[in-house]
């Protein structure tokens, strides 16, 4: 961790440091991948002038908060404007505190609860049994998405008392498909409503060449 490294504790002022920038969570918040450690960079609009993978150096005073570091009262300067974040993929919650303020991939989980708005938790449960909250999704469920389902998400690892997830601002692609799930939900939604009226011999039934969602060569 930072401190261990760099020496820094909580309430050190005038931190200075490089990392990349990774994503956002809200117009004041966003994350910092600093020697493989998360750190959240806290100001209004302090990086929304920078794409993903910008190297910055951050400065401001750090604040350690159950455990995750923050940069309060930040300034940016721009060290290099583009470069690749490495983003972990993960398929149990258990070590999730591991990963603070940094963007992950969690596989195969199941989407036990969904709340669209912007506040309250939609609950996510691991292969383990293990939960967690994704706090404020701020979304729409995708219509060939439904609770119950086991999904893909890119999401930013946080915490306010225990460990939850938030949505990526930055990141459209909060649900992640692979091509065979994509073929998979298109084939679904190639249902017949109405088996009944198929009753003429020799009746001809069009169907679509592309899937209705992810437009799959079905």
């Amino acid at each position: 961790k930072p401190e261990a490294a760099y020496g820094m504790t909580n309430g050190t002022k005038n931190v200075s440091f490089v990392g990349f920038y990774t994503g956002k969570i809200d117009s004041k918040t966003y994350t910092i991948e600093f020697d493989g450690f998360g750190v959240v960079a806290y100001n209004q609009g302090v990086l929304d002038s920078y794409s993903v993978g910008a190297s910055v150096k951050v400065t401001g005073d750090l604040v350690i908060y159950n455990g995750l570091y923050e940069i309060s009262n930040c300034t940016v300067e721009a060290i290099t404007l583009d470069g690749a974040v490495d983003v972990p993929e993960l398929e149990s919650f258990a070590k999730l505190s591991d990963y603070l303020a940094r963007v992950v991939i969690l596989k195969n989980v199941t989407l036990t609860s969904f709340n669209p708005g912007s506040k309250g938790n939609s609950v996510l449960t691991d292969s383990e049994g293990n939960t967690v909250n994704w706090y404020q999704a701020n979304i729409d469920l995708p219509s060939y998405v439904q609770v119950g389902d086991k999904v893909t998400l890119r999401v930013i690892v946080g915490i306010h008392y225990n460990v939850q997830v938030r949505t990526d601002l930055i990141d459209s692609t909060t649900f992640i498909f692979t091509d065979a799930d994509k073929v998979a939900k298109d084939k679904a939604a190639l249902t017949i409503t109405n088996e009944n009226a198929l009753t003429e011999v020799g009746q001809q039934i069009l169907l679509p060449l592309t899937g209705t969602h992810f437009g799959s060569n079905i």
